[in-house]
C-alpha cells in the first residue's frame, strides 16, 4: 500500500472539514432563513385576509349599495396587482340568490368548495406557492341584510395567494454571495489551524527521530525514554508509551540474548575441543595406507560415526566403521573411549573375536542404556589372503570387481553394547578369499536414508545403480557424487560416513614396505 504523508493528510482533513461545516452551516442557515419567510408569508396572509374582511364589513355596515362594494372590491384586488400577494373573494350562494352573481367573478376550485361546506381555514403550500383560505361566516348584525342566512352560514371566501420564488430566489443569491465572500476566509483558518498542529506535530516527531537516530547499539536503548516525549496529543502519547514498553521487552531480550550469545560461544568452544580430542583419539597411520579411503560428513560440528584403522600382527589390518546412536555431542561421548580400547586390544594382539567382545562388554557396561554401537569390522589378512567381516546393525558390506558387485555381506549380528556378551554367542567373522580386482565398500546409515525426492530414499537401490556404474577403483566417490547431487548443497540430515579399500593396492603398499 502506497504511504502518504501524515502533515498532509492532517492538512486536508482540517480544511476539508472546516469546508464541509461551513457549506452544512449556509444551507442550515439558508434552510431556516426560508422557512422564515415561509412563516412569514402565512402571517402576512392571515393578516391581509383578516384585513381585507374588516374593511369589507365596515363597507357593509356603511350602508353602501351593490356598486360601492364592487368598485371597492375590484379596487382592492388592482391594489396587489404588483406585490407578490393575491387576493380573490369568492360570493357565496346565499349572496348571490339574494343580491345576484357578478359577471366575471372567479370560479371556486374543490378547495375554496371545502372551506365553504366546512367552514375551516384552509392552508396550502405547493413547491414556492402558498394559498390561504378564509371562509366569511355571517354575524347577527349581517342577518338584517342577509335574510336568507343564519348566524354562522358561510357566506363567501377570501383567498390570499402569494408566490415566494422571487423572494427564495434573491435571499439565495444572496447567501450565495456571501458563501463565496467567506469561502477564502474560511479556508485561510482551516489552512492556518492545519499549519499550527503540523508545526507542533512537527516538532514533536523530529524529537524523537533525533532519539531514534542515537540508537546504533543495544547499550544505546538505556538512554532511550520515547515516554519522556510529549507529542501534545494524547493518543500519540499513549503510543509513546507503548514503545517504552517494546523497547523495555528488547533491553530483556537483548540482555538474553547476550547470555546465550556467551552461551553459544562456550558450547562452540567445547565441542572445538571435543573434536581435537576425537581426532587425537582416532589418529592413526594405518588411515594413510594407500587403497584405503574414507569420508565422513556429519550433521553436526560432533557426529557418532567412527571410523579406525589399526595394522595387526602377521600382516593383518583391522578396519572398524561404527556407528553411535544419534548424532551431535551426545552420540559423540563414546568415540574417544572406543578408539582407545581399538588400539589397546589390537597392540595386545587380540583376536576378531575377541576384540569384538571385549568393545562390547566394556561399551555395554559405560554407555547409557539408550546408547549403542552399530558396527562393520573388517580384518584384512595378506599373508593368507582372505578377508573377515563382521556386521551388526550396519548397512551391508559390498564386494565390488572390475565394476561389479561380486557379493553383497548384510548384518548378521547385534549391535555392540545392545546386550551384554554374556547373553549372546561369541561372534565370528564370515570370510572371503582375496581376488586380484577386488574392491571393498561400506558405509553408515546417513547414505542409505538420504532423500532421493518424492518422500524416497536413496537406500540400498540406489547405491547398488551407483557402484555398479562405477569405474574400478572409483566406487567412493561415484557415491559421494551421487549423494551431492541429492543434497544440492544442503546439509546432510544424519551422519554420513563411506569407506572404500583396493586391496590390489594395499597388498601393493604392503609389498613394496611403504605403507603410508
Amino acid at each position: 500500500m502506497r504511504s502518504v504523508s501524515l502533515r498532509a493528510v492532517l492538512a486536508a482533513t482540517v480544511i476539508a472539514v472546516a469546508l464541509a461545516t461551513f457549506a452544512g452551516v449556509e444551507a442550515l442557515s439558508s434552510s431556516v432563513y426560508e422557512g422564515a419567510l415561509r412563516d412569514q408569508a402565512e402571517q402576512t396572509a392571515d393578516a391581509t385576509a383578516e384585513q381585507t374582511f374588516s374593511s369589507m364589513y365596515q363597507v357593509m355596515r356603511r350602508g353602501w349599495d351593490r356598486s360601492d362594494l364592487e368598485a371597492f372590491i375590484a379596487a382592492l384586488e388592482d391594489s396587489y396587482e404588483e406585490a407578490p400577494l393575491q387576493v380573490t373573494i369568492y360570493r357565496g350562494e346565499r349572496v348571490d340568490a339574494l343580491y345576484g352573481a357578478i359577471e366575471d367573478a372567479a370560479e371556486p376550485d374543490p378547495a375554496v368548495e371545502r372551506a365553504f361546506a366546512t367552514g375551516e381555514e384552509q392552508h396550502w403550500a405547493e413547491g414556492t406557492r402558498q394559498r390561504y383560505l378564509m371562509p366569511v361566516a355571517a354575524r347577527p348584525e349581517c342577518l338584517a341584510c342577509h335574510t336568507n342566512a343564519e348566524a354562522g352560514d358561510v357566506l363567501g371566501v377570501i383567498e390570499v395567494s402569494q408566490d415566494l420564488a422571487p423572494v427564495l430566489a434573491q435571499a439565495r443569491k444572496g447567501y450565495d454571495w456571501l458563501f463565496l465572500a467567506l469561502l477564502p476566509l474560511a479556508i485561510l483558518a482551516a489552512a492556518g489551524a492545519a499549519h499550527l498542529l503540523n508545526r507542533r506535530l512537527t516538532r514533536s516527531l523530529a524529537h524523537f527521530r533525533d532519539q531514534v537516530e542515537r540508537v546504533n547499539a543495544v547499550r544505546d536503548l538505556q538512554d532511550f525514554r520515547p515516554r519522556r516525549i510529549n507529542l501534545g496529543f494524547t493518543e500519540l502519547n499513549q503510543v509513546m508509551t507503548h514503545v517504552e514498553r517494546l523497547i523495555g521487552r528488547l533491553r530483556t531480550i537483548a540482555a538474553d540474548r547476550a547470555v546465550l550469545d556467551a552461551h553459544q560461544r562456550r558450547l562452540e568452544a567445547e565441542q572445538e575441543t571435543a573434536e581435537r580430542i576425537v581426532d587425537r583419539a582416532t589418529a592413526s597411520e594405518a588411515l594413510e595406507t594407500p587403497g584405503l579411503r574414507h569420508s565422513y560428513q556429519p550433521a553436526a560440528i560432533l557426529g557418532g560415526d567412527v571410523f579406525l584403522a589399526e595394522r595387526c600382527r602377521s600382516g593383518r589390518f583391522c578396519l572398524l566403521l561404527g556407528d553411535f546412536t544419534g548424532h551431535g555431542i551426545g552420540s559423540a561421548v563414546g568415540v574417544p573411549a572406543l578408539a582407545t580400547l581399538f588400539h589397546d586390544q589390537i597392540r595386545r594382539g587380540a583376536t576378531p573375536a575377541e576384540l569384538l567382545e571385549t568393545l562390547n562388554e566394556q561399551l555395554y557396561r559405560h554407555l547409557p542404556p539408550e546408547i549403542f554401537l552399530a558396527a562393520t569390522l573388517l580384518e584384512i589378512d595378506l599373508t593368507q589372503g582372505r578377508l573377515g567381516v563382521w556386521n551388526g546393525g550396519m548397512p551391508p558390506t559390498w564386494l565390488l570387481r572390475r565394476s561389479a558387485i561380486q557379493e553383497q555381506l548384510p548384518s548378521t549380528d547385534l549391535p555392540l553394547a545392545a546386550v551384554p556378551s554374556s547373553a549372546s554367542s561369541r561372534p565370528a567373522l564370515t570370510y572371503r578369499p582375496i581376488e586380484p580386482g577386488l574392491e571393498v565398500f561400506t558405509c553408515s546409515d546417513g547414505v542409505l536414508e538420504t532423500p532421493a525426492g518424492d518422500g524416497a530414499s536413496y537406500g540400498i537401490e540406489g547405491l547398488e545403480a551407483t557402484l555398479a556404474q562405477a569405474p574400478p577403483g572409483q566406487a567412493l566417490e561415484a557415491v559421494l557424487a551421487a549423494l551431492g547431487r541429492l543434497r544440492a548443497g544442503a546439509r546432510p540430515a544424519d551422519d554420513t560416513s563411506l569407506v572404500g579399500v583396493e586391496l590390489d593396492r594395499l597388498a601393493s603398499a604392503e609389498a613394496t614396505g611403504h605403507p603410508a
